[in-house]
């Protein structure tokens, strides 16, 4: 397989077309106002807590060995 000749740059200006809708969105979400810390951690505690079980049965890392920063 030779994908030398396949690179081809990706053109934000051309390669990604926006509507006036578009624009207005990113307009709107760019000045919309933040959560405060404590706002997003009372977001984050209207969800329901998951049972111990289905916690347990999550996959963790694989590998050889664990991840260490």
């Amino acid at each position: 397989m030779n994908s030398a000749n396949s690179y081809k740059w990706l053109d934000l200006d051309t390669g990604l077309p926006t509507r006036q809708d578009d624009i207005i969105a990113l307009r709107r979400v760019r000045t919309a106002r933040l959560l405060s810390f404590a706002a997003y951690l009372d977001f984050l505690g209207r969800f329901a807590p998951q049972p111990a079980g289905v916690l347990r049965a999550r996959r963790g890392p694989t590998g050889p060995k664990p991840f260490v920063l």
